[in-house]
């Protein structure tokens, strides 16, 4: 549940009930009127209750808009943008991680609250993935991959995309990240067999991308869709990008509508 949603819709329902409370009391009605012998504090707690009520069915009207999917095709690629869980998700899911593959999820390497945290954490047998990254390190002989290889383990596409400094800080050039962008979708298709491609929005969180201003949430997702545009990828199943909704409410949608 977004906080940022559940705030907005108890500012918005408060602002809905103080419009009905002033209507009404121009009208010459009060609660009172329900029940003449309500104390202060019962006409209090109806108030109140009546103003929950309100910003709750503000916020699941609030949540349907914003969480409502939007479908599009891309070079023939049908594309939906969704809100919602990507290990919940049927298809192939790409993770990102950096360009040597760690898996140590210290807070410092890796955040637990990153999504390639999560994934390390919940959603794989840690030893089952350094395992197949070992095996895809001795046939390439490389420990460090050119940003936008893929990974395949199990349903997963582990995505290389970040370089990291010498205090552990995942970032990318702003030139790269077009490049790596391209690159996956040509090693997606090298390994997808047409099945369903899910993606988280690449490059959000903790990741800077440098020789550029801050790219906020729409930003990376028009990259996203242009390197899609870009590329030679296209598949008869979907293409699904996964948003959180905090990232669903800050995306302008309607600037999205009209270039794809």
């Amino acid at each position: 549940m977004s906080r940022s949603i559940i705030k907005k819709s108890l500012r918005l329902g408060f602002e809905i009930f103080s419009g009905l409370s002033v209507f009404i009391g121009l009208l010459g009605y009060t609660v009172r009127d329900i029940n003449t012998s309500f104390s202060f504090l019962t006409c209090f707690l109806l108030l109140a209750g009546a103003y929950l009520f309100t910003a709750a069915v503000t916020y699941f009207i609030y949540k349907a808009i914003i969480c409502r999917p939007y479908r599009t095709k891309i070079k023939g690629n049908k594309v939906v943008i969704k809100t919602g869980d990507i290990f919940e998700q049927d298809g192939w899911k790409v993770i990102p991680f950096n360009e040597h593959f760690d898996t140590i999820v210290d807070d410092k390497i890796i955040a637990h609250s990153s999504l390639n945290g999560v994934f390390l954490d919940e959603h794989c047998n840690r030893e089952d993935v350094e395992s197949t990254i070992q095996e895809f390190n001795d046939h390439k002989g490389a420990r460090t991959y050119p940003l936008g290889t893929i990974i395949p383990y199990r349903d997963y596409m582990l995505l290389a995309f970040t370089h990291f400094d010498e205090n552990n800080n995942a970032y990318i050039d702003v030139t790269e990240h077009e490049c790596c962008l391209l690159r996956m979708w040509s090693s997606i298709r090298k390994s997808y067999a047409g099945k369903p491609v899910v993606l988280p929005l690449i490059g959000s969180g903790i990741t800077d991308i440098y020789g550029v201003g801050e790219k906020d949430d729409t930003d990376l997702l028009k990259c996203i869709l242009c390197s899609l545009k870009n590329s030679k990828f296209q598949t008869p199943s979907s293409i699904t990008i996964v948003l959180t909704p905090d990232a669903m409410e800050s995306i302008d949608m309607n600037e999205i509508r009209s270039q794809y």
